[in-house]
């Protein structure tokens, strides 16, 4: 059920590490108790494995506004502190503006590319590199955060992708 090394179980709807937490191959049992208390919850679960580059490179969000990249922005580490202690200052000094690797960019828009993803009004690609380069760690199509805050022109792109759609 988990996989081998640190691991991380969550909610599969989430907000900003809410319900959260990484786990070592050790504390499987505090980890299944926790997948339990979810579903009690009434939440379905996601298990991940933790991929160590989060510590030190954060997660590379992707914002694509109508088929295009707009902007980027870095989520450093959230689970390597308690969970008592991520409110929402502290989810907030994790977030910052990121200039975009190339690659990364690339590789969004290749996933953006494939046939049931074309024409969104938007998407959210979030990336960590691992070993054979970038990878998915997860794809946020409905309702994400599109840290336009973080952007002065993606508030412009995204009302005019809305206003290209209306017309």
């Amino acid at each position: 059920m988990f996989p081998p090394g640190p691991f991380v179980v969550k909610p599969t709807v989430g907000r900003g590490s809410i319900g959260a937490d990484k786990y070592g191959h050790d504390e499987r049992d505090r980890a299944l108790a926790h997948v339990r208390q979810l579903h009690t919850d009434g939440q379905d679960v996601m298990i991940q494995p933790y991929v160590s580059s989060i510590d030190h490179e954060g997660e590379r969000a992707l914002v694509f506004i109508d088929g295009s990249f707009s902007h980027a922005m870095t989520k450093a580490a959230m689970l390597n502190t308690a969970a008592t202690d991520r409110d929402a200052l502290f989810r907030r000094k994790q977030m910052s503006v990121a200039v975009a690797e190339p690659d990364a960019v690339s590789f969004g828009e290749a996933v953006l590319d494939e046939d049931r993803f074309r024409g969104l009004l938007y998407a959210r690609v979030d990336l960590v590199k691992i070993a054979e380069g970038w990878a998915i760690m997860e794809l946020e199509l409905v309702e994400p955060s599109l840290f336009l805050a973080y952007d002065e022109l993606a508030p412009i792109r995204l009302a005019a992708a809305i206003r290209a759609r209306l017309n």
